[in-house]
C-alpha cells in the first residue's frame, strides 16, 4: 500500500492530473477567502487603524484564515522580507504576512493548478503561472487582476520576473520559454530549443541571461536580448526540477532526481555534486547572502547546504508530504517550506525549528442544521461538531470525536440526539444534553456524504462514497439493511418514514423502507442531482443539480411541477421552510437563492459569502435562514429583509466567534484572535479592538430581534438606519472598467448613513455648483465639475487605488459622458456607478442649500462639569503643530491639524482628516457632543461653523468661548510625536 501511495504522488507531481473524486468534481469550488464587513466597523476602529487607513492603504476588512485547502506547489519571499508568496492546487495564490503568520488576502483568477509564484524586485505586482496555460500579474495591494498572458500551448511550471521588472519569463509543457513585456502584456520572444517540458525559469542577477531546467535532462542559458542560447549543461541522468542562480551570478544549482548539481556558467562544467536527498529533488534556492543553498524534496526533509564544501549544514523535518518549493529570506536568516501537506512552513535557520506554521485556522462550514425546536444550531468545521446557542449567539458544546472531516449532520426528531457521518467512514450518535458520544456506526468503506433520522427517531439512514444506503436501528447500533445505490450523494426520509429519496446521477429514486425496493424514479436533471429534501407535508420534493436547476416535484405523481433557474453554477444544497412557502437553495455561484414555491419565482438573492455555498437550513421557530459556506463561516439571515444578522465562525482548535455584519461580537476567550482584520495589506487580529467591538449583547439581541441593526439601537443607542451592505449589481470583470448604471434604491442602501469620503466609496454630486446648492443636495457628497475635478482631485487619485466611484448628476445621460471621461484618463479606481434617471430619481436623504448656523460656545468651567457629569465630548484640538505641542496638547482630545498640500483648504482638511473617524457620526452613535478648541476664540467658532456646514447633520455644535487659554482640564507638555 505504501508502494502504491508513493507511486500514485510521484504521478501526481509529474502530471498533475485534475482530482476528481467524489463532491469535489460536482462542487468545482472556486475558493476565496475575504469577508468584506459592514461599512460601520470601519467608522468604529481604534485611532491607530483610522491612522492607516486615512494614511491611503484602504478599508478595514474583516475575514476567517483558511490557508489552502490542497496542496501548495510554489512559494517566493519578496524582496524587503515583509511578505511571502504561495500557490496551490487549490488554483489560488495566498499573500501572508511573514512576521505574523497571518494570511493578508487571496487572488483568485487561475482555474486550474498555481505551478508557480514570483513577486517583482519591488514588491508591487505578482505572478503567478497555472495549468490552464496561462499567466496572470497581479496587484499586491488590491488583488485585482493586472493582465493575463495567453500563449502557452501546455501548463505553465515557472514563471520569474526580471530584476529590473520588465520582463517576464514563462517555462511550459508545451517545451517553450515565452519572454513577456510587463508593460504591454506582449511575448517579445519565444525560446525554443528543449525537447521535453520545461520545468524551470530563473533570472540571473543581472538580468541579462536566463537559465531553464527540463525533462529532456539539460540546463540551457538564454540570452535575454536576442534570445539565442548561450549555453547547454548536459549529462544529466534525470528530469531536471528546479534551476537557481548563485547570488554573484557565478553558479547554477540544479537538482536532477536525488542529487543536485552546481555548475559553473563560465565553463559550462560540474563543480560538485551535494548529496543527501533519499528521493527525487524538486526545489532549489539560494539564499541572497552567503554561500548557502536550500533543496526540497519527495523525501520531505530540506537540506540547507555550503556550496563551498558540498556539507550539509542543517536537514529540516518536520512537513508530513512532499516538499514542492523552498525559498529563503532576503536577511538569510529565515527559510520558507511549500509542501503537498497544505502547508508553508517558516524555519529558523540558525537554529533548525520551525518558527511558525502558515494554514487556515478554519475549514469549510459544509453542513449545518436546526434543532427541532429551533433552539440550537449545528455547525461543523473539519473533525469538529459545533453546537450554538442560537439565542444568545455563544458556543455551547463542542463534539470532537471523527479524526478526519466531518461531512453530514442531522438532530433526532425529539432534538436529544445528534449524528454526524465523517470522511473516516463512521457515523457518530450524540448525546445533545451531554455533549458526549453516545455510539459509533461502522460499515461504509468510504467516506459518509449524507446522514437523517427517520420522523420517529428509531432508524437512521447514511450514504457514502461507495454508494450504499445503510439503514441503521438507533437504538441498538447495528445495520439493518444495505441497499445498493447510484452513484448517491444525499438521501431523505420521507414524513411519514415510509420511503427514502436519494439523489445521484441524474435521477431521484423513491426506495420504500420497509423493502428496499423502487417505489419510482424522478427523471428530470440534465446532470447528477446532488441535494434532495421533503417538504413537511410530504407532498413535494425538491432537488438541486449540477445543472444549475433546481425543480419541485409531486410525490405521488412522480413529475416535475416547476423548474426553478436562477444560480449560475451547481447547486448544492436546498431546504423547505417549516410552513412550505420558501425553498432556499445554495450553490457554488456562492449565493443562496429563496423561491416561492407556489408561484416559482426567486424572492430573494442572499449574497455575502465568498466562497461555495455547501449547506442551507431554516430555522424552525424563527423566520430566519442559516447557511454554511467554503469561506469559513454559517452566516444568519433575516428571511423578510435579505439581510445578514450574524455569522458563526467556528475554528479548528474549539475557539470560536458570534459577530455581526458591523462587527460587534461574542466570542470564546482566544477566538477573536483568530479572526483576521486586514487594512491596506495589514493584517491584525480582531481582539486588537475587543474594547470597542467586544458587546455579547449586541449579538443576543441581534438574534433575537432578528435584525442586528435593531440591537444595536436598543444596546448602545443613537445609530439610525444603517442599511446593509448587499450588492446587487454584477461585478465588472478584473482588469476591466466600465461606467455601471446604478438605481436609487440599491444606490441609497450602499450610502445611508455613510461618511462623505468613506473607505470604499467615493461620491461625488457632479451638476453645476449653483443648481446643487439651490436645489436638493445629497448629504456628505463631493460637488464637482469636470474642470474642478480634474485640477482638485486628480492628487487624490491614489486614495481611489481599488475603490468604487460613485457619480451623480442632473440626468443619467450627463452622469454617464462625465464618467466616460473618467474612463479615458485610466484613474486606478475598481468601478465607476453613476445614478440612472440622475436626482431625479433619489428618494433617499437630501441637505437642503447651504445656510450659516450658528455655532453655540460653552466655556471651560461648563465643558468640565459635562465630563465630570459623565457627557461624552468629543474635544477637537484645531490649533497649529508648533502651539500644539509647545503649549501642550489635551489628553484624549482628537488632534484635527491637516498636513498643508495634501489637501485642498480648511474645508477639506477637515474633512479629510475625519474621512475614516467622521466626528457627526461618533457623535450620534454616542449621544455625545463634540467641541472645536483653537489657540483663540474665534478660530474655533470658525472651524465649528464650517463643521457644521459641510455635515449637515448635528442639531448642535459647540467653540471653547476663549479659546485655549480658557481650557480647565489639564494639558500634557509632551507628546507622543515627539516622544
Amino acid at each position: 500500500m505504501q508502494v502504491f501511495r508513493k507511486f500514485y504522488k510521484i504521478l501526481l507531481l509529474l502530471f498533475v492530473p485534475t482530482l476528481c473524486v467524489g463532491m469535489f468534481i460536482i462542487l468545482n469550488p472556486v475558493y476565496a477567502s475575504e469577508m468584506p464587513a459592514h461599512e460601520r466597523f470601519n467608522q468604529g476602529v481604534d485611532a491607530e487603524l483610522t491612522h492607516e487607513t486615512s494614511s491611503g492603504q484602504g478599508s478595514a476588512q474583516v475575514f476567517v484564515q483558511m490557508g489552502h485547502s490542497e496542496s501548495v506547489l510554489s512559494v517566493a519571499f519578496s524582496n524587503n522580507g515583509k511578505y511571502i508568496l504561495s500557490g496551490g492546487k487549490d488554483k489560488i495564490l495566498i499573500l501572508w504576512d511573514a512576521p505574523t503568520g497571518r494570511e493578508i488576502r487571496k487572488f483568485e483568477g487561475h482555474t486550474s493548478d498555481v505551478n508557480s509564484v514570483a513577486f517583482s524586485y519591488d514588491g508591487r505586482i505578482l505572478a503567478s503561472g497555472g495549468r490552464d496555460k496561462t499567466i496572470i500579474l497581479w496587484d499586491i495591494n488590491t488583488g485585482n487582476i493586472i493582465k493575463t498572458f495567453i500563449g502557452h500551448t501546455s501548463t505553465v511550471k515557472s514563471v520569474a520576473i526580471s530584476p529590473d521588472g520588465r520582463i517576464l519569463a514563462s517555462g511550459s509543457w508545451d517545451k517553450t520559454i515565452i519572454l513577456w513585456d510587463i508593460e504591454t502584456g506582449s511575448a517579445i520572444k519565444t525560446l525554443k530549443g528543449h525537447n521535453d517540458y520545461i520545468d524551470s525559469v530563473a533570472f540571473s542577477p543581472d538580468g541579462r541571461t536566463l537559465a531553464s531546467g527540463s525533462q529532456d535532462k539539460t540546463i540551457k542559458l538564454w540570452e535575454i536580448s536576442t534570445g539565442r542560447e548561450m549555453r547547454k549543461f548536459e549529462g544529466h541522468t534525470g528530469h531536471v526540477k528546479s534551476v537557481s542562480f548563485s547570488p554573484d551570478g557565478k553558479i547554477i544549482a540544479s537538482g536532477i532526481d536525488k542529487d543536485i548539481t552546481l555548475w559553473n556558467i563560465e565553463t559550462g562544467s560540474a563543480i560538485r555534486t551535494l548529496k543527501g536527498h533519499d528521493d527525487m529533488v524538486l526545489s532549489v534556492a539560494f539564499s541572497p547572502v552567503g554561500k548557502v543553498l536550500s533543496s526540497g524534496g519527495i523525501d520531505k526533509n530540506i537540506i540547507l547546504w555550503d556550496i563551498d564544501t558540498g556539507n550539509v549544514i542543517k536537514t529540516f523535518k518536520g512537513q508530513t508530504d512532499y516538499i514542492s518549493s523552498v525559498a529563503l529570506s532576503p536577511d538569510g536568516r529565515t527559510l520558507c517550506s511549500g509542501s503537498f501537506d497544505n502547508t508553508v512552513l517558516l524555519w529558523d535557520i540558525e537554529t533548525g525549528s520551525d518558527i511558525r506554521t502558515l494554514k487556515g485556522h478554519n475549514f469549510y462550514a459544509k453542513s449545518v442544521a436546526f434543532s427541532p425546536d429551533g433552539r440550537i444550531l449545528a455547525s461543523e468545521s473539519y473533525d469538529t461538531v459545533l453546537l450554538w446557542d442560537i439565542e444568545t449567539g455563544s458556543a455551547i458544546k463542542t463534539l470532537k470525536g471523527h479524526n478526519e472531516w466531518v461531512s453530514a449532520v442531522a438532530f433526532s426528531p425529539d432534538g436529544k440526539v445528534f449524528a454526524s457521518g465523517g470522511w473516516d467512514k463512521t457515523i457518530i450518535l450524540w448525546d445533545v444534553a451531554a455533549g458526549s458520544a453516545i455510539r459509533t456506526f461502522r460499515g461504509h468503506t468510504s467516506w459518509v456524504k449524507s446522514v437523517a433520522f427517520s420522523p420517529d427517531g428509531k432508524m437512521l439512514v447514511s450514504v457514502g462514497q461507495d454508494d450504499a444506503i445503510i439503514l441503521w436501528d438507533v437504538a441498538a447500533g447495528s445495520a439493518i439493511k444495505t441497499l445498493k445505490g447510484h452513484w448517491v450523494k444525499s438521501v431523505a426520509f420521507s414524513p411519514d418514514g415510509k420511503s427514502i429519496a436519494s439523489g445521484g446521477d441524474y435521477n431521484i429514486t423513491l426506495l420504500d423502507v420497509a423493502t428496499g425496493n423502487v417505489i419510482k424514479t424522478f427523471t428530470g436533471h440534465t446532470d447528477w442531482v446532488v441535494p434532495v429534501t421533503f417538504s413537511h407535508d410530504g407532498r413535494l420534493l425538491a432537488s438541486g443539480s449540477v445543472d444549475k436547476a433546481v425543480i419541485l416535484w409531486d410525490v405521488e405523481k412522480g413529475n416535475a411541477i416547476k423548474t426553478l433557474r436562477g444560480h449560475s453554477n451547481n447547486v448544492v444544497s436546498v431546504a423547505f421552510s417549516h410552513d412550505g412557502r420558501l425553498l432556499a437553495s445554495g450553490s457554488v455561484d456562492k449565493t443562496v437563492i429563496l423561491w416561492d414555491v407556489e408561484k416559482g419565482n426567486a424572492i430573494k438573492t442572499l449574497r455575502g459569502h465568498n466562497d461555495i455555498l455547501l449547506s442551507v437550513a431554516f430555522s424552525p421557530a424563527k423566520r430566519i435562514l442559516v447557511s454554511g459556506s467554503g469561506d469559513g463561516t454559517s452566516r444568519c439571515w433575516d428571511i423578510n429583509t435579505g439581510r445578514e444578522i450574524a455569522q458563526f465562525i467556528g475554528f479548528s482548535n474549539g475557539e470560536w466567534i458570534v459577530i455581526t455584519p458591523e462587527g460587534y461580537y461574542n466570542s470564546s476567550a482566544n477566538g477573536d484572535k483568530l479572526l483576521n482584520v486586514r487594512v491596506g495589506n495589514n493584517v491584525y487580529g480582531m481582539d486588537r479592538y475587543r474594547s470597542s467591538f467586544y458587546n455579547p449583547r449586541i449579538v443576543e439581541n441581534a438574534l433575537k430581534l432578528e435584525d442586528s441593526q435593531k440591537a444595536i439601537l436598543e444596546v448602545i443607542g443613537g445609530q439610525k438606519g444603517i442599511l446593509p451592505t448587499i450588492s446587487t449589481i454584477p461585478v465588472t470583470e478584473r482588469g476591466r472598467k466600465e461606467c455601471i448604471p446604478i438605481d436609487a434604491e440599491e444606490m441609497q442602501r450602499r450610502y445611508e448613513n455613510k461618511p462623505l469620503l468613506f473607505d470604499n466609496m467615493f461620491i461625488f454630486d457632479i451638476r453645476p455648483l449653483k443648481m446643487a446648492v439651490k436645489g436638493k443636495s445629497i448629504p456628505f457628497v463631493k460637488q464637482t465639475n469636470w474642470d474642478m475635478f480634474r485640477v482638485k482631485y486628480i492628487y487624490n487619485v491614489e486614495m481611489w487605488k481599488g475603490k468604487d466611484v460613485y457619480l451623480i448628476g442632473e440626468d443619467s445621460e450627463s452622469t454617464k459622458s462625465f464618467c466616460e471621461e473618467m474612463l479615458k484618463k485610466d484613474y486606478s479606481v475598481n468601478d465607476i456607478y453613476y445614478l440612472k434617471g440622475g436626482i431625479d430619481a433619489w428618494n433617499g436623504p437630501v441637505r437642503m442649500p447651504f445656510k450659516d448656523v450658528q455655532c453655540e460656545g460653552l466655556d471651560g468651567d461648563e465643558i468640565k462639569k459635562m465630563m465630570e457629569g459623565g457627557q461624552k465630548v468629543y474635544i477637537i484640538d484645531w490649533r497649529h503643530p508648533n502651539d500644539f505641542y509647545n503649549g501642550g496638547h489635551i489628553p484624549d482630545s482628537i488632534n484635527g491639524y491637516g498636513k498643508e498640500g495634501i489637501f485642498g483648504g480648511i474645508e477639506d482638511m477637515l474633512r479629510g482628516y475625519f474621512r475614516f473617524r467622521p466626528i457627526y457620526i461618533d457623535v450620534i452613535r454616542d449621544n455625545a457632543i463634540a467641541v472645536f478648541i483653537d489657540d483663540t476664540e474665534w478660530k474655533g467658532l470658525h472651524r465649528c461653523k464650517i463643521e457644521k456646514r459641510a455635515s449637515g447633520v448635528m442639531d448642535k455644535m459647540y467653540y471653547l468661548k476663549g479659546g485655549i487659554e480658557n481650557w480647565k482640564g489639564s494639558l500634557e507638555k509632551e507628546s507622543w510625536q515627539q516622544k
